[in-house]
């Protein structure tokens, strides 16, 4: 929701969202929550379904992380894939200016995934999906698709074989190994500010940030967004804070200034804000330890002192 009303907000032109479930997966009930939500923003929304029996690698992601390979196999036209965890800044729709490369073959534009570049193409060998890749492997999380080449290359009946194979190929991340598998050949690589590894790189310029760590800022309640801020504050001399990233706490604080701004939208429309609130308090997880709460107190005890001089 938070990533939808970003979008929203920033928007230079309408556009349309497509949400795909596996099938009964997603409750009538919040169907019903993510069409008044939508309807209140005045954006068509269109919620599908779909059959799942692939044979396919789940370990550590959900399977609705294949959903965006489906919309593949059955979108005509081309569209950008947002995962949950991004958020749409000013001049993130400037990405839909490689329409234009619809003719030239390509099935997908993507991003660069830098931590896997930099970190893992040497620890996996035999990951076939990095040797495919290598310097331009590519975050899938978002990317630009063009379900008519996609077809054309006979993709969507191959990568169903190539995900059951999964163990054979050493793939270590599901659909986004499948993907950069298939298309090595067909794709281009997007401005890194168009997909914004929060916590990996840190840009002046950007347009879509991704949260592709953990924790996700949306299981912070307000004791930990006052305590982890503080310590990401406090770095060490190697520049790192709370959780490593170079600019953790402004990337963070920009998510939480547009989760408020989206509560605040909603407080006058009675159901939607009751639940769209409800939401946002059940997905708040412990995330602070007893040492943690121990610190927290002495932080603010310090900081009381300071202010009354």
């Amino acid at each position: 929701m938070v990533s939808i009303y970003s979008a929203k907000f920033h928007a230079s032109d309408t556009f349309s969202v497509k949400l795909g479930y596996i099938k009964d997966s997603l409750s009538q009930r919040n169907q019903k929550l993510i069409m008044d939500f939508c309807a209140a923003l005045e954006i068509n929304i269109e919620i599908k379904g779909f059959d799942f029996d692939y044979k396919v690698k789940t370990s550590n992601l959900p399977i609705q992380s294949y959903i965006r390979i489906l919309w593949l196999d059955s979108l005509d036209e081309p569209f950008l894939w947002l995962d949950a965890d991004t958020l749409p800044l000013e001049n993130w729709q400037r990405i839909f200016g490689n329409l234009k490369e619809n003719s030239s073959g390509i099935v997908l534009y993507a991003a660069l995934d830098t931590d896997v570049i930099e970190r893992k193409l040497e620890m996996y060998p035999k990951n076939q999906a990095y040797v495919r890749g290598c310097d331009t492997y590519f975050n899938s999380g978002i990317f630009l698709g063009f379900p008519e080449n996609w077809k054309k290359e006979l993709f969507n009946q191959k990568w169903p074989e190539i995900a059951a194979r999964h163990v054979e190929l050493g793939f270590e991340h599901h659909d986004q190994d499948v993907l950069n598998y298939l298309v090595f050949k067909h794709k281009k690589i997007l401005s890194s500010s168009y997909n914004c590894l929060v916590m990996q790189d840190s840009l002046i310029k950007q347009r879509i940030l991704h949260f592709t760590g953990k924790p996700k800022p949306w299981y912070f309640d307000a004791t930990s967004q006052s305590y982890f801020s503080s310590i990401e504050l406090l770095k060490d001399r190697n520049g790192r804070g709370a959780f490593g990233g170079a600019n953790w706490l402004f990337e963070y604080q920009n998510y939480w200034r547009h989760e408020n701004a989206l509560l605040n939208f909603f407080s006058q429309n009675g159901e939607v804000y009751k639940d769209v609130k409800s939401l946002s308090k059940s997905s708040r997880k412990k995330l602070m330890a007893r040492n943690d709460v121990l610190k927290h107190k002495l932080l603010l005890a310090i900081g009381r002192k300071w202010s009354s001089r």
